[in-house]
């Protein structure tokens, strides 16, 4: 604690504000700002915690104003900073107190949902009083002396800020996560539910990828990334994943994901219901009841065997008309906002985006499609949660077989891909990501003449949508007699 001799100096000068107190009007013009006894406050200093995001560029404190209600005094600080303004930093001071009495005061903590540990304070310091008779002269009881904004500011060496202090404490915590049915049938309140792990973790931290995870450290910028990846860090879990509190199964089940407990009665396998259901094995695969577990059925496969299995011959041929997606009616790429000679939303033809959001496939990465969507603008501002359907079309010859036609492609969506259809049949495809190609296969549903293709893209909430495919190969295999002489065994199911 400073000496008083130094607090006695400081009631004849300025500090802890700035000497040049005049700041200026709407025109620009200088103006003087209200009279305060030097003697009033002769010490203080304040820290703005890391929510208060306060640069001393930038930002600055003042006083706003002193209240005295019937001899309670009330000190009342302000600032600009963005993450503070509008919530003040109260000291209060009793007219009989001693003279160089301290006292420390604090906000209240950051409300917001990303905010810091929960004990830690927008901002707060400490404020020393001299004499007070000076500031009741001027000031009666019931009375309120209101400051210029930005007149009477603080010292800069008064200040400290944590806004860009090093790291001290993690918090870890996950928003609702993908269920088994379509996200879009639930509540936007639950899409923004947010379920803390752990709060305020300090010490020797170590991040350590955990399943479906890949965390990454960048020494150049100093950051830590935490991301999903399928199969990533640990690798799948072996077992369900626990449901939060407050979280809902789907349906029949008792996990996030869906389906059967490993001690629940299964009654269907892929849709397939009983009460008898035929399991064929192929060339090189055995399936047997399990010779000494009851209700247990063995599949093994010899590899060896299979490793001979004839592989169907795909012979290449040419689609003419069937185009990716981002192209005009001369093939070529379209320009940003313009139609897609070939792709249609809703009977009209789909819109190439006029820009790619944060984290969708750059434009860049492929010289041969760009994005389209609904509409120019992928974020319109936001498409709601459900469907959109973007349909193409092409023309099967009538020399190809439509049952060993085959054609792989590649695309990427936001928020993913539900289903690709062909002619109105679901080919039992979905993925999801607007940041990766995802390679598929279409050998299904395919007619002679005009073959329709569509692909359900998926809002899972409010936000940019947006779909680009790229064709990579149309064949027809020639296929072999592989799978003679199939082994077989029933499964009896209890409906």
């Amino acid at each position: 604690m400073p000496a008083v001799s130094w607090y006695n100096e400081n009631s004849y000068r300025n500090f802890p504000f700035l000497d040049n107190q005049v700041v200026l009007d709407g025109s620009g013009h200088p103006v003087a700002c209200q009279f305060l006894p030097t003697s009033a406050i002769v010490d203080c200093t304040m820290v703005m915690g890391i929510d208060a995001l306060f640069d001393p560029a930038v930002n600055t404190i003042w006083l706003a104003q002193i209240t005295n209600s019937g001899g309670i005094l009330t000190f009342q600080f302000a600032t600009d900073a963005p993450g503070a303004a509008g919530v003040p930093l109260i000291f209060t001071r009793n007219v009989t107190d001693p003279e160089y009495t301290l006292e420390l005061s604090a906000t209240a903590p950051a409300t917001t949902a990303f905010a810091s540990c929960a004990d830690t304070p927008l901002w707060e310091g400490f404020l020393a009083t001299g004499p007070l008779d000076d500031l009741l002269a001027i000031l009666p009881s019931g009375q309120t002396l209101s400051f210029t904004t930005h007149c009477w500011q603080l010292e800069p060496a008064v200040i400290q800020t944590l806004s860009q202090a090093w790291l001290n404490g993690i918090s870890l915590a996950n928003y609702d996560r993908r269920h088994a049915v379509s996200v879009c049938a639930v509540s936007s309140e639950q899409l923004d539910r947010i379920f803390l792990g752990a709060t305020c973790l300090t010490g020797n931290l170590k991040v350590k990828d955990g399943f479906q995870t890949v965390v990454s450290q960048d020494l150049l910028s100093k950051t830590i990334t935490i991301s999903g990846a399928v199969g990533g860090g640990a690798g799948s879990p072996c077992t369900e994943v626990p449901l939060y509190p407050g979280e809902t199964p789907p349906g029949g089940s008792r996990y996030l994901s869906g389906g059967p407990a490993c001690d629940q009665l299964v009654k269907s396998i892929n849709g397939l219901s009983g009460p008898i259901i035929q399991l064929v094995g192929t060339q090189g695969v055995a399936v047997i009841p399990h010779p000494t577990k009851p209700h247990t059925i063995l599949i093994t496969a010899d590899l060896s065997v299979l490793g001979q299995c004839a592989q169907p011959v795909c012979t290449e041929i040419p689609l003419p008309d069937l185009f990716d997606t981002g192209l005009n009616a001369l093939g070529k790429l379209q320009s940003d906002c313009g139609d897609d000679a070939y792709w249609t939303y809703l009977g009209a033809p789909a819109k190439v985006t006029q820009s790619v959001p944060v984290g969708w496939l750059l434009d860049s990465s492929s010289l041969r499609s760009k994005w389209i969507s609904p509409t120019c603008d992928p974020a319109y501002p936001n498409y709601p949660c459900g469907d959109y359907q973007l349909v193409t079309q092409f023309t099967l010859p009538a020399n190809i077989d439509p049952q060993y036609m085959q054609i792989t492609g590649q695309a990427a969506a936001a928020s993913d891909i539900k289903a690709i259809y062909v002619n109105y049949q679901s080919a039992g495809i979905s993925f999801s990501g607007p940041g990766a190609w995802q390679k598929f296969v279409l050998s299904d549903n395919f007619q002679s003449g005009l073959n329709t293709i569509a692909f359900s893209v998926r809002n899972v909430r409010p936000g940019p949508t947006g779909l680009r495919v790229e064709w990579l190969a149309a064949c027809v295999s020639a296929q072999t007699s592989a799978f003679d002489n199939p082994q077989q065994a029933s499964l009896a199911l209890e409906c």
